[in-house]
């Protein structure tokens, strides 16, 4: 195989994989509480370089490189804005904390505060229906008898009776984790792969929602960008690929 063919044949492949990865965050551009992702590139050095053949300095005067790769997708876990949707249900979390969810017998966390009550009283994700737990990890679950409910920005719950008297009290559990550490799971949900300790750097504003982390513009430049770096690699290829053929018919013919 040419050299040439094999290093734009990388370009083309990680470019492919980058806007794979773009397109994921557009279409989530509405998403709540979405952290956008990015593909991160890795550069090689060359055979040469690897196998000790020749030295830093002349690989760096002859600018030759060993192509590149999809080292890892990363996720940007930066605090969203917030818009205010007015329901009492709803939080929005400033810091780097999750709450926690109930995934049958799997406890996940999430970013996304679009709750609801359900039909049996739990406190759960509008999207997914999963409970939210509490700090002593069972499911919300809050009393037909509860008429109006406030939570402060440690994520107590406060209940009224129809009579404006307290009447129930509970707490989200607020946790913090490596990010480094969570596998993204879609649906605004993470597995934690490392220890879920409470954050108190984390505050809960009832009433609002975290907003998608994508900007639309960037992303789109990004694709274009790709776009067009994909497109000059499959152009090389074509380029490297008749110049083959003609050799090969000069040698032949």
């Amino acid at each position: 195989m040419l050299y040439g063919l094999y290093l734009s044949a990388q370009g083309a492949d990680v470019q492919s994989l980058r806007q794979d990865v773009l397109a994921n965050n557009i279409a989530n551009a509405s998403t709540t509480a979405f952290k956008r992702d990015h593909a991160l590139i890795q550069g090689h050095p060359t055979f040469d370089l690897r196998k000790g053949l020749v030295k830093d300095d002349d690989a760096q005067r002859n600018r030759s490189t060993g192509g590149v790769s999809l080292a890892r997708i990363a996720t940007n876990f930066a605090t969203g804005s917030h818009e205010r949707s007015g329901r009492p249900f709803d939080v929005a979390l400033s810091g780097p904390g999750f709450m926690r969810v109930r995934s049958g017998d799997e406890e996940l966390l999430t970013r996304n505060g679009r709750l609801t009550r359900s039909e049996i009283g739990e406190l759960v994700m509008e999207d997914t229906g999963l409970p939210i737990l509490s700090t002593a990890g069972a499911a919300i679950e809050i009393p037909d008898n509860v008429q109006r409910i406030t939570i402060d920005d440690r994520g107590n719950l406060l209940g009224f009776d129809a009579n404006g008297v307290p009447a129930y009290s509970n707490a989200l559990d607020i946790v913090g984790t490596e990010t480094q550490k969570l596998e993204k799971l879609g649906q605004s949900l993470y597995r934690a792969h490392g220890p879920v300790e409470p954050s108190f750097e984390t505050h809960v504003r009832q009433g609002y929602i975290e907003s998608s982390g994508v900007s639309p513009i960037k992303e789109m430049t990004g694709m274009i960008e790709s776009s067009r770096t994909f497109e000059a690699n499959i152009n090389m290829i074509r380029m490297q690929d008749e110049s083959l053929g003609r050799l090969l018919q000069s040698v032949g013919g």
